[in-house]
């Protein structure tokens, strides 16, 4: 992991809700990509549902555990994001 300058960055200095904030982003994007998105044009994309609905409770509870350090719109931001994670799995699982 490295700190928006390039220089890496050891998780074990990061404070908690960094942390939370770092996995949620992991989870997300995965679950984006379970989902059927592609990195690149050239790459197939790779659905898994059983991973994406794993990655997006993962994102919720990690979500549910940041309440306590973030403002109030900071978690609207992130409970949108699950929301809208959770519809793509629904529209893509139907």
């Amino acid at each position: 992991m490295s700190d928006p300058s390039g220089q890496p960055v050891e998780l074990l200095q990061l404070d908690i809700e960094e942390i939370l904030q770092f996995f949620i982003s992991v989870t997300s994007t995965k679950s984006v990509l379970y989902l059927g998105a592609k990195l690149a044009e050239d790459q197939e994309p790779t659905k898994d549902l059983e991973k994406a609905r794993v990655a997006i409770d993962t994102t919720k509870m990690l979500v549910e555990k940041l309440q306590p350090f973030v403002s109030e719109e900071e978690l609207k931001q992130l409970d949108e994001v699950v929301s809208n994670l959770q519809f793509a799995y629904v529209k893509e699982a139907s």
